[in-house]
């Protein structure tokens, strides 16, 4: 008897991470999320163990479709504010007192 298992994208990232990654040298690149060419699609499930997340956008190279590099974005926290204190307040008026 043969049994058949199905396997999710998701899942097959996994399997490779559990018994290690053994991919051929053949080229047929796929561009990742992360706009990284990987030679195939097996290079690139091996690479979702360290990058979780990572699917395949297309096939080929991202190279040739994003021609300037992604934008790396850092946060920054802002700077505090300087606690002033307040104003005086001025009165438009002499008080002067009554004889």
């Amino acid at each position: 008897m043969v049994a058949l298992v199905a396997l999710t994208r998701a899942q097959l990232g996994s399997v490779h991470c559990k018994v290690g990654c053994a991919c051929s040298d053949e080229f047929k690149p796929l561009c990742g999320n992360d706009r990284q060419t990987y030679q195939n699609e097996c290079k690139l499930r091996c690479s979702q163990c360290e990058k979780p997340g990572l699917e395949a956008l297309f096939s080929g190279r991202c190279e040739d479709v994003f021609a300037v590099p992604a934008p790396v974005i850092t946060y920054t926290a802002p700077i505090p504010m300087l606690q002033l204190a307040p104003a005086p307040v001025f009165y438009p008026f002499v008080l002067r007192p009554t004889i």
